[in-house]
């Protein structure tokens, strides 16, 4: 159909009609996209209208521009390509000054830089184009990632870590070759909550996927992947961190090369600690970054480990010299911004803080509605900047210029904190969220919040907060509080909103689960606190029995670290409370036994306890008798009354076989009854062996101990494997000693244990590797035994600081070995136990007798192996006609239960006794048949050049070949032990060392007479 001339040209104006407003629509939706900095949207839009203009100059340099912002330089460039080909193509044109000016942004920058957009402050103030006078410092993180070493980044706030971080990331090829994540202000208060974040986006790389056994491993961390195994107070870090090792691995041959954490000084203890095992991973490099002041334990312990280490570098963040100040400013690109004199002036207002820098020029933009202000009768680049006293007082000045909705969505937001949301603070100010959407942009934009929420930075929160009068701030929390509490809020947090809303029963119920999730994570001395607040908060309200189980709480997690001054104050505060209930009142006692028995206090523990039995028969609390029938059995074993330590353990054990867990009050306490029960059944296995049945107590203490690693008993695994260790020297095997006390070492410092079942692992790995011939590791590790007794935490210091000085005796020093022993015995409340096993390894090394009634002590012990080893330490001290009987007796006794390492130091000290007693045939019949013993490779408490000499001097003369035999094992053996010691103790060893001398009587001083 023809229509003419006046259709065609009315049809034509229709489109042109409907081009425009498509455009002006498309114009618009890009602008919004832009402002809330949602990118994507932007350029779908803005590549919508190229596509509808493919000819504009202006929809090309939208999307360069978009590109630039998006942080894709490469993109923009290419764009610009585009954009200039056409114009020359097509239009025979060159780029107008606006799209050049874009391309020397674009060239000024480094990948991955942001260009400012259409805002009331420029974007690349938030960001400048450029990292200046800081070229160094990457230098040593590029070279930190290539050796797979750490770096501790430090530096005070504003000082640029963050962004020198992101340079890292952005200086790798494809830019994720560096996994960074930042803590925040608030993961304090739940444990694993950097750690949760960090690896949930190690495990979003591609390939970097858990197995069954590491998603178990890792639950405690992260809920997500499913119920966490049964564990120990003691959290099995171990496990955790040879899973997430495990994932670096993966994720190293999937190109990752360095793990950037950022303002490690928020972060929770749990993660540092975690993160301490995690540094020593060398499959990727490490950067960790923090504020230098304010540091917690956590921080500071990992910082003190670190900074010694040849693996670790320290950079601390200096602020910037004049000459980088000018660059910096240059590089912003800002009209009437740049220069030496301005760059003179901010160097003196803001002392090279490139925040305080940056946030200087944001208020003055602010101020003047986008541009400076030159002074008056002074250049242009003498501008009236800002006056403030800090950058706080300055952001708060930037801040009072916001909207009124605005500034109500931002104080909203410093009580929120890492909460914070669009619904978050539409419920609490009474809105819609849509509402908020142009407060929120105006925000954006403002570069006060970020993208995707949370403040730009955490000097702005700070300001934001400090703005917020106190009477406002109390309901406001109250607020956020109600809003979490609806939608499922970390329980820590939660709980700090309504106690700082002046509710603190409110927070009691949110204490409680936060103090179980740190439990879980074994996070003990965490969740003691949060326990101890509610207490408190209960206590304060009248509410006398549920605040006496949360301190009851409290204290039973602190037990477990031996934290003896705050205990004394809970177990005051259980006892006020405890009033005329039988229940309470055993349960009063349970702790204050504990306390009793780390300071020593034994003979007081013993009465309180059978005192407390009845009450909790009449309460009904079986768990409650276990527990008692169980700390009386530890009483009695420390004084070595085995056969009342046994009927105690055994009545504990009927006890708890009586409990129900759905209703036992420990178990509601947090208490595994399965883990009580494995307690009870390693001290039967314990006392087994003390009373010399050892093949008995390996059976039920290896099953034990595979029980208590599957419980994540790590306590319960540790205390089993150095008894068994012990038990396998007193059997006289070598090779089980070391494995089993290596287990009882197994993954130390990844562990939070108590110091009395460290202190016993150590002191018998240290016995272990002398024995083996390891002199070099057994005087290492000796060292670390006296720097935990010098703590003072741990009751098992007298034991061992006594094995220590044996240990001195055997490498030469006896006099050092007299000198720390007879100190040992003027210490107060020693356990009479401790007292003789001092006076006999006394004896040992060369000392005077302390009693004459130690013979008949010994004799009178119940603890089989403790007396086989007393007596040999004596026989030096001892008359030996006296000592003859005893020696013979018991080592008949540990021949016939299987003790053949306690067999054959009893053999050898009855040779010396032999030979004491002028009874030379006898001594050297008995010498042959201990040599071949020797030979075969049986062990007993004494290094082999010490035994072996033993054996030569009780050998008949007619023996010549088998003498100098034993003496070229002897010489060889002490070469070889000597060369693992540091000097001087290698020449003390060699020099002094009493193995090839014999015991002269003038050394020994007067014999015990009978």
């Amino acid at each position: 159909l023809e229509f003419g001339p006046e259709f065609a040209d009315w049809l034509r104006r229709q489109r042109a009609r409907r081009t425009d407003r498509l455009r002006e629509s498309l114009t618009e939706l890009a602008d919004m996209a832009e402002q809330a900095r949602d990118f994507g949207d932007a350029m779908q839009h803005a590549q919508e209208l190229l596509a509808l203009e493919p000819l504009s100059e202006a929809a090309h340099r939208r999307v360069i521009r978009l590109h630039y912002l998006a942080g894709d330089r490469a993109a923009a460039l290419l764009a610009f390509d585009r954009c200039e080909r056409m114009l020359k193509d097509e239009i025979g044109a060159a780029p107008d000054a606006q799209t050049l000016a874009l391309l020397r942004a674009l060239e000024r920058e480094t990948a991955g830089s942001s260009l400012q957009p259409a805002a009331a402050v420029p974007a690349v103030v938030l960001r400048p184009p450029r990292l200046v006078g800081r070229a160094a410092e990457l230098r040593v993180l590029e070279s930190a990632v290539a050796d797979g070493r750490v770096v501790l980044l430090s530096g005070e706030a504003g000082l640029g870590k963050s962004r020198l971080i992101a340079a890292l990331r952005e200086s790798s090829s494809d830019g994720k070759a560096v996994l960074s994540v930042a803590a925040r202000v608030g993961d304090d208060m739940a444990p694993f909550a950097l750690a949760a974040r960090w690896l949930r986006a190690l495990m979003q790389r591609p390939g970097v996927e858990p197995s069954d056994a590491q998603r178990a491993d890792l639950a405690g961390v992260l809920p997500e992947l499913g119920p966490a195994a049964p564990r120990s107070p003691a959290a099995d870090r171990a496990r955790q961190a040879q899973a997430i090792e495990a994932l670096l691995v993966t994720a190293a041959g999937q190109g990752l090369r360095a793990c950037a954490l950022d303002d490690l000084q928020y972060a929770d203890a749990a993660s540092v600690e975690l993160l301490h095992a995690l540094a020593g991973c060398d499959s990727v490099g490490w950067v960790l970054a923090l504020r230098p002041d304010g540091l917690g334990e956590a921080q500071r312990a990992l910082l003190s480990a670190h900074r010694d280490s040849t693996r670790a570098t320290a950079l601390a963040l200096q602020p910037l010299a004049g000459e980088d100040v000018e660059a910096l400013l240059d590089s912003l690109g800002l009209h009437g911004v740049g220069g030496s004199e301005q760059a003179q002036a901010l160097k003196r207002r803001t002392g090279g803080n490139p925040m305080y820098l940056l946030e200087t020029i944001k208020a003055a933009w602010s101020t003047h509605g986008g541009a400076l202000v030159p002074m008056a009768g002074r250049p242009e680049a003498a501008v009236v900047w800002p006056q403030a006293d800090n950058v706080l007082r300055l952001i708060q000045q930037r801040l009072s210029r916001l909207s009124p909705l605005a500034t109500q969505v931002v104080r909203c937001a410093a009580i929120a904190g890492q909460d914070l949301s669009a619904a978050l603070v539409a419920q609490v100010l009474g809105r819609r969220p849509l509402d908020l959407a142009d407060a929120w942009a105006e925000l954006e934009s403002a570069q006060v919040l970020r993208d995707g929420g949370g403040f730009a930075h955490d000097l702005i929160a700070e300001a934001a907060t400090g703005s917020l009068p106190h009477a406002i701030a109390r309901p406001l929390h109250g607020e956020v509080a109600a809003f979490l509490e609806q939608h499922g809020g970390e329980p820590a947090r939660v709980a700090e909103h309504w106690l700082e809303a002046g509710e603190p029963l409110r927070a009691v119920p949110h204490l409680g689960a936060a103090a179980q999730r740190a439990r879980g994570a074994g996070r003990l001395l965490e969740a003691a606190a949060l326990y101890e607040r509610a207490a408190h908060a209960l206590r304060d309200a009248g509410q006398r029995g549920a605040a006496f189980d949360a301190f009851f709480a409290a204290q039973d997690l602190l037990s477990e670290s031996t934290f003896v001054q705050r205990l004394e104050g809970l177990i005051d505060a259980l006892d006020a409370l405890a009033d005329n209930d039988d229940g309470r009142r055993a349960l009063a006692a349970c702790a204050r036994i504990v306390l009793l028995g780390e300071q020593g206090r034994g003979d007081d523990a013993v009465p309180l306890a059978l005192q407390a039995l009845p009450w909790a028969e009449h309460a009904g609390l079986p768990d409650v008798q276990a527990e008692l029938h169980w700390d009386l059995a530890a009483l009695r074993w420390m004084r070595r009354e085995l056969a009342e330590a046994t009927r105690h353990a055994e009545q504990a054990l009927a006890c708890l076989q009586r409990a129900d867990p759905a209703h036992a009050y420990l178990a509601r306490a947090g208490r595994s009854l399965t883990a009580s029960r494995s307690r009870v059944l390693n001290a039967l296995g314990l006392l087994m062996a003390a009373a010399g049945r050892l093949a008995e107590a390996n059976a039920r203490l290896e099953e034990n101990w595979h029980l208590a690693r599957a419980e994540r008993d790590v306590a319960t695994a540790r205390n089993i494997a150095a008894g068994l260790a012990m038990n396998s020297l007193d059997q006289g095997q070598l090779a089980p000693a070391l494995h089993w006390s290596e287990q009882a070492m197994a993954d130390d410092e990844r562990l939070d244990v108590d110091p009395s079942t460290r202190l016993t692992a150590w002191t018998n790995r240290t016995a272990v590797l002398a024995i083996s011939g390891d002199l070099g590791g057994a005087v290492a590790l000796a060292g670390r035994v006296a720097a935990l007794c010098a703590q003072g935490t741990a009751r098992a210091i007298p034991a061992a600081l006594r094995r220590m000085h044996w240990l001195e005796c055997e490498l030469g020093r006896r006099d050092l070995a007299r000198k720390g022993l007879q100190a040992l015995l003027e210490r107060p409340s020693l356990l009479p136990i401790d007292r003789l096993a001092i006076e006999a390894t006394l004896l040992h090394a060369g000392g005077p007798p302390h009693s004459a009634d130690l013979l008949d002590r010994i004799a009178g012990l119940d603890d089989f192996p403790m007396r086989a080893r007393l007596l040999v330490l004596a026989r030096p001290g001892c008359d030996a006609k006296a000592i003859l009987p005893l020696l013979s007796a018991t080592a008949a006794t540990a021949r016939d239960c299987g003790a053949m390492g306690l067999w054959l130091d009893l053999q050898l000290a009855r040779l010396a006794a032999l030979r004491d007693a002028g009874r030379s045939a006898e001594a050297a019949q008995s010498a042959l048949a201990l040599w071949a013993r020797l030979d075969q490779g049986l062990v007993g408490m004494g290094l082999f050049d010490r035994q072996a000499s033993a054996v030569v001097m009780a050998l008949p003369d007619s023996h010549t070949s088998l003498v100098g035999t034993v003496r070229l094992r002897i010489s060889a053996w002490r070469d070889q032990a000597a060369s693992t010691l540091p000097e001087p103790w290698r020449e003390n060893y060699l020099a002094r060392s009493p193995s090839m001398l014999g015991d002269s009587p003038s050394a020994r001083g007067p014999r015990l007479a009978p």
